[in-house]
């Protein structure tokens, strides 16, 4: 449906002869018959974490500063690079075709955007490793961390198999509030003090990325369900539902706990 080209599209630093000629048709065409991989692997992950922390119990927990910061600063790269490249696309179909059409007219055959997608989509995969710092270093381990590890993976992957439009407003989301997030975490790994409320301003961010993300679906589904052209589906809106509303509830109740209630489980966790 995309009818606008991405090299007209203004950068905030020039595009590589890579990202310019990227085959993304050949890569989705080949993408889809892997997707399901996301299934063991994440099944993988979660039974690697739980087991780790049962090794861990008799052990004393790993120090691992200098890798957490190199960890966090690496992640906190990408996704400011990723967030420069693929936001960009986004407000250009949204200044040139308008809102509702950016909602609903999937772009993962672009070069720059089926690029980044992919590189988003594999990242979740890389986000595991979050979770090995807090095994070695025996950190509280809260649901909702494994939780929306497992669900944003298998969700991205899904979401670019089959094209699903508004997963490109999610992965703009996503890779811009991770640019701050890991950044706040590199800083803080490295012994730097950092004021307060800037955890509690990172939370709330998320909060707001979930209402966003329910909206963005109850936009897309309600052209779905209007008879407009839409790539989505009544699927596509009960997986996108359980997702963003599950989180939003989560975010909520970690919000409350850790900054509102305040207890000292919670300051930890």
């Amino acid at each position: 449906m995309a009818s606008h080209n991405e090299s007209d599209v203004s950068f905030p630093f020039p595009l590589t002869e890579f990202e310019a000629r990227f085959d993304a048709v050949s890569f989705l065409q080949w993408f889809k018959t892997i997707w399901a991989w996301c299934f063991p692997v994440s099944a993988a992950y979660v039974l690697l974490v739980f087991g780790g922390r049962r090794l861990m119990r008799a052990r004393e927990p790993f120090r691992l500063r200098l890798p957490l910061v190199l960890w966090n600063l690496g992640m906190a790269l990408f996704s400011i690079v990723g967030a420069l490249r693929y936001v960009p696309t986004l407000l250009h179909t949204v200044r040139h075709l308008g809102f509702q059409r950016s909602v609903c007219e999937q772009h993962y055959t672009r070069p720059v955007t089926g690029l980044w997608s992919a590189l988003y989509i594999f990242s979740k995969l890389v986000e595991f490793g979050d979770t090995s710092f807090i095994v070695l270093r025996k950190r509280p381990l809260i649901f909702l961390h494994w939780y929306h590890h497992v669900l944003t993976c298998i969700y991205s992957w899904y979401g670019l198999a089959y094209l699903v439009a508004p997963a490109r407003y999610y992965g703009a989301m996503n890779l811009t509030i991770h640019s701050v997030m890991y950044s706040y975490y590199a800083v803080r790994a490295a012994g730097f003090r950092l004021p307060k409320g800037l955890s509690m301003v990172i939370t709330a961010l998320q909060i707001v990325q979930m209402a966003a993300g329910l909206f963005i679906a109850t936009v897309a589904h309600l052209r779905f369900s209007a008879g407009e052209p839409c790539d989505w589906s009544v699927f596509d809106a009960l997986l996108t539902g359980l997702m963003y509303g599950s989180y939003f509830l989560l975010f909520i109740n970690f919000f409350f706990k850790a900054y509102v209630t305040k207890s000292p489980r919670s300051k930890k966790e």
